[in-house]
């Protein structure tokens, strides 16, 4: 008690003495008492703000497209620059508060456990399309057809509005009906142009555990797959 009674009385001592100093003099004595307390003031401040910014200008992300095997002709930023300046146009999306994803960086095999880079990546596909976190899928079809036999693909007549689609992969349900999963996509000029599956049939699903329920998004990257 003795202590602080005795630091008092030296900070009114001291405040008692820069009475009529310069301003220079008044914030030496301030930076020695509070340097610390106001660096980590300061910091506060600042990380509160930038939380604040990330969270009003942060994109919301309303479709996940994700690449299986792709050749690496065009990157995941590419597609998602020009898939989004497609829905700006068509005024689904407003840019500067949401946005679209698309990966093309899966690798997979049939015997991932062969390369690293294919374990990683089929772990990784496994636990986003759980996570929920891919909404279409487009592969080539054998990649496809293991995906949809482990029904991970949805009935694409849910969420496709245009008639006479061209479904090249069914599957049977529980009452005997063909449900298709798959759409046959090899000829899309942009998938050509940009020599995305050479040689092999690409394939597009919705994803089951997907969670996006923006049909028109899925209906336009139809469209755009078409332009």
């Amino acid at each position: 008690m003795k202590n602080t009674n005795s630091l008092r009385d030296e900070i009114k001592i001291s405040q008692a003495s820069l009475k009529g100093q310069p301003f220079s003099k008044k914030w030496s004595y301030f930076w020695d008492y509070y340097k610390w307390q106001t660096i980590l003031l300061v910091f506060v401040i600042v990380l509160i703000a930038d939380i604040g910014y990330q969270i009003t200008h942060q994109t919301k992300p309303l479709l996940s497209v994700a690449f299986l095997n792709a050749k690496p002709t065009i990157t995941s930023e590419e597609w998602t620059q020009g898939f989004c300046s497609y829905l700006e146009e068509q005024g689904l999306i407003d840019p500067k508060k949401e946005t679209v994803s698309f990966d093309t960086a899966y690798l997979i095999t049939e015997e991932p456990s062969a390369s690293p880079l294919a374990y990683t990546s089929d772990q990784k596909l496994a636990s986003n399309i759980m996570a929920g976190k891919i909404d279409i899928l487009i592969g080539p079809k054998t990649q496809m057809e293991n995906l949809a036999n482990a029904g991970c693909l949805l009935d694409l007549r849910q969420v496709i509005e245009e008639e006479g689609q061209d479904y090249s992969l069914y599957l049977e349900d529980t009452a005997g009906n063909s449900v298709p999963v798959c759409l046959d996509i090899t000829s899309s000029p942009i998938l050509v142009k940009n020599n995305c599956y050479p040689k092999e049939t690409a394939y597009l699903g919705v994803v089951a555990q997907g969670t996006s329920s923006h049909r028109s998004l899925l209906n336009a990257l139809l469209k755009f797959l078409k332009h």
